[in-house]
Parts: structure tokens; C-alpha cells; sequence
């Protein structure tokens, strides 16, 4: 659950708070809130929250602000509430600066307002808004269930949660690279959500599943679909995730099916052993046919002709000709490149082509042959 600074500021109880540095970060969203002082400050956690300085215990505010400021910013703090009153009178100037400089939100508020009743009003919102996003995700669903039936009602529910039918979506799928579990994805799925704030994307939805996050994704301009989602996005090498992406749809029951090109997308990223990437459906080529190729037996049946040989040799004999003849070929034929990625001597290497050309009886010169072992190892890797 979380809140933006407009929603904040829209509360009846914030009426009389100002904003006086950090404008450039209101785009960050509070999970909670905490109230901090100097003699306890370093034990707050502050990640994600609004925090809440009333200057009590500060032998000299200004120090001490300075201290406090940039201790929450360092472990992520949203932003920061200033108290202003008996114990800090004003905002030094070396503070708006600070805050300014770190792009963190730092608001005041007359020391005789309670802030029991501030973060009564924020629980409240924080909790409306879970409900909210438990709806979100609950129609999401429904919206990329294979056997999602469009509905004058659904769709009225659809447009309750964001969807608007007179601009074009994508779907994009995304999972951690380092744990996918799915509480570790909380951070990436905040993340994420904050981006949309940053880049003001309205209209979105969202649904988890499992260890992914489902995202459909509203396109402001359809001709730069992949500009616009890699600048709208967090850098996956930041975060470590990946992520697919599929087809444009202008109809709810279309979604689905730029969903499931999304996961193939996504399905490709990792058996590519890739990591920290976005990947689009639409810059697949070729492997859209394996994707979608429904006879499995018979892609298997293609790749175990053609390399069959290649295979009993190796289990029969320990060697690793199969992997040789991958190297090679990702090298374009060339020796020396390939006995560099494998990590042999360069006879080794030409050892091992020879016995290759004669188990499979190809000639590496014949583009047609090259084609068809290439062909070969992609059924392998995304044939199923």
C-alpha cells in the first residue's frame, strides 16, 4: 500500500502544511510514516515512510536537522515533516538547500497541529488505498484469464479501475533476476509503480502472480512503444529484474494474448541465461514460430535428427561436441574466437570440428547447412 504527496496534501489535516524544498522528488510514494528525534533517530526505519521531526532534544537544530536529514534520505525515507514551533522556529536555509540538492520532499507544519491526527488520516488513506489496489488486481486478472469473455460489466469495472478504451496497452511481465520469490518483489513492484508517478502515467493496471508482476501498460504515443517503456521503466541493471513485453492491443480481449507474448518474451530472456533486460515480443523474429509451433514432438524430432549423432556421441564418450558445435557456430566458424570462448588450444579446437564434420557429415562452408544446425539449437533452447 501507498500514497502520493497530491493525496497527502489533499488531506483536510494537511491543509495548513507548505512545501519548502525536494519538489523535484514528489513523485516518491509513502508506504507508512515515522516520528524521529535526534536521540533516536538511527533506529527508525524509514524506508518508504514520511518522516515526522518535531526538533525535540536538539541541543542545535540546525546541526542536528542537517544530521537527521540526511540519515533518512541515505535509507530511503519518502520525504520529511518539519515541525515548526518551540523547538525549531524556522528552516535554516543550508537545509532547503540540502533537501533541494537531494531532490527531498521536505514540508512544514505548525508544531500546534497533532500529528496523531495527520497519521490517523494518512492509515485511513494508506488502508482505502489497499482496497483500492486489491480491486485493480482482482479485475486485472480477469482481464488476462484465457477465458476472459468481454462484458458490458466487466468492462464498466474495467473503466471504474483506470482502463480507458480510446488509448492503446501492452502488457509487460516482470520478475526479479536474483529472487523470485515474491516477497522480494514488493520493493521492484513499488519501484515500478513509483516510476509511473515520476513520468505521470495514469490509467495503468496491475495485477501478481505468483513470483510476476503483470503489468498493462497504457501507450501515450503507440509509434515509440519501445522509447517510451524503457524511459518510463526503472533500469533493470538497478533493480535486476526482466522483463517482456507484448503486442499492442486496442481491446480488452486482446489482452491476453499480449500477456502470453509478453511471458514468451520474458520465456526467451531467461533461456537466453540473460539477466537485468527488457525484452519486446515484437524483436523476437523467427522465434515466434517456435514459440508457437504447437507440435512439440515433431520440433524435437527436427533438432534430434539433426544433431542426434552429435548427442549419443557425447553420452557415450563424456566429450562435450554438442557445446563445441554451439560455441563455434555462435562464433561464426571461427576457430580461433571459439577456442578463446571455450577456453582450449586452438588444435583442441580443430580436433574437435573435424569430428564433428564427420559425425554429422556437414560442411561449415554451406550457408544452407550452418542455417539448419543454428535452427537446430534455437528448438532446442525455445522449441519446449
Amino acid at each position: 500500500m501507498f500514497i502520493t504527496y497530491p493525496e497527502l496534501l489533499q488531506l483536510k489535516e494537511m491543509n495548513q502544511a507548505r512545501v519548502i524544498a525536494g519538489e523535484a522528488g514528489l513523485y516518491r510514494l509513502m508506504t507508512w510514516y515515522s516520528i524521529s528525534e535526534i536521540v533516536d533517530y538511527k533506529t527508525q526505519d524509514c524506508n518508504k515512510k514520511l518522516v515526522f521531526i518535531a526538533g525535540i532534544g536538539m541541543t542545535d537544530y540546525a546541526e542536528d536537522l542537517l544530521k537527521i536529514l540526511h540519515y533518512v534520505y541515505k535509507h530511503g525515507a519518502a520525504g520529511a515533516v518539519l515541525e515548526i514551533g518551540p523547538y525549531i522556529p524556522e528552516v535554516p536555509v543550508s537545509i532547503i538547500k540540502a533537501a533541494d540538492s537531494m531532490q527531498f520532499p521536505l514540508l512544514t507544519l505548525p508544531f500546534d497541529i497533532k500529528i496523531s491526527t495527520v497519521t490517523y488520516a494518512m492509515t485511513q488513506l494508506l488502508f482505502s488505498r489497499t482496497n483500492y489496489l486489491q480491486g485493480v488486481s482482482t479485475i486485472t486478472s480477469q482481464l488476462l484469464s484465457p477465458d476472459f469473455s468481454e462484458t458490458t460489466k466487466l468492462a464498466e469495472r474495467a473503466r471504474f479501475y483506470g482502463y480507458k478504451q480510446e488509448i492503446s496497452y501492452c502488457a509487460i511481465v516482470v520478475e526479479s533476476d536474483t529472487d523470485i520469490s515474491e516477497t522480494a518483489l514488493s520493493p521492484l513492484r513499488l519501484t515500478i509503480f513509483e516510476h509511473f508517478q515520476k513520468h505521470h502515467v495514469e490509467n495503468w493496471l496491475w495485477t501478481p502472480k505468483g513470483a510476476q508482476e503483470y503489468f498493462l501498460f497504457p501507450l501515450r504515443d503507440p509509434t515509440h512503444i519501445q522509447a517510451e517503456i524503457i524511459s518510463v521503466f526503472p533500469a533493470p541493471d538497478q533493480l535486476s529484474f526482466r522483463a517482456g513485453v507484448g503486442s499492442m492491443f486496442s481491446t480488452l480481449s486482446d489482452a491476453s494474448q499480449s500477456a502470453a507474448e509478453a511471458k514468451e518474451a520474458l520465456h526467451m530472456i531467461r533461456q537466453c541465461h540473460k539477466t537485468e533486460e527488457i525484452r519486446f515480443f515484437e524483436n523476437t523474429g523467427i522465434y515466434r514460430l517456435l514459440f508457437r509451433f504447437q507440435d512439440k514432438e515433431e520440433l524435437h524430432d527436427i533438432s534430434a535428427t539433426i544433431l542426434g549423432n552429435l548427442i549419443a556421441y557425447d553420452l557415450t564418450n563424456q566429450t562435450e561436441l554438442v557445446l563445441t558445435l554451439e560455441t563455434y557456430l555462435d562464433c561464426n566458424c571461427n576457430l580461433t574466437a571459439a577456442s578463446e570462448a571455450l577456453d582450449v588450444h586452438r588444435n583442441t579446437m580443430k580436433y574437435r570440428i573435424k569430428k564433428i564434420q564427420d559425425l554429422l557429415d556437414v560442411d561449415f562452408s554451406d550457408y544452407n547447412q550452418c542455417f539448419q544446425l543454428r535452427l537446430a539449437y534455437k528448438i532446442r533452447k525455445y522449441g519446449g
